[in-house]
């Protein structure tokens, strides 16, 4: 009896950070809303392409700043106000993603990660890296 309350209690636990950290919709300075996957306070977005029906939507950029600090730059094609499949992602510090984002905007699969100029090639699910080797 006890084996399977704590198997319902890992489950549970296991659900939860999807619920308790769910993202948000962010809406730009062009009036273009944005899915935001991991949203903190003080955030604001500017969305660089077209808007279509008030989402963002095509070939285009996503700039991320926090507290008024430009943040992460996301390039790739959004689809209804999501950036989903292929993307590079440039950090503040230089490093670049080139990879999958799932369509909740998470790193997923297979990826190439810079590093101060070392190329890493990394396996991602649900935005966590599992796996890297640097490439020779």
């Amino acid at each position: 009896m006890r084996r399977i309350f704590y198997i319902k209690i890992n489950l549970i636990l296991l659900c939860l950070p999807s619920v308790l950290f769910a993202g948000e919709w962010k809406l730009d300075i062009h009036n273009c809303n944005v899915w935001n996957p991991s949203p903190i306070p003080n955030e604001t977005v500017e969305w660089q392409g077209k808007c279509k029906e008030g989402y963002a939507h095509g070939l285009g950029t996503i700039q991320w700043f926090k507290g008024g600090k430009r943040s992460n730059e996301l390039i790739g094609i959004a689809i209804n106000g999501k950036l989903e499949g292929e993307v590079k992602v440039i950090y503040p510090n230089g490093d670049v993603y080139i990879g999958e984002l799932d369509v909740d905007g998470f790193k997923t699969g297979r990826a190439k990660y810079i590093h101060n100029g070392t190329e890493e090639t990394r396996l991602y699910y649900n935005d966590k890296t599992i796996l890297k080797y640097e490439n020779q």
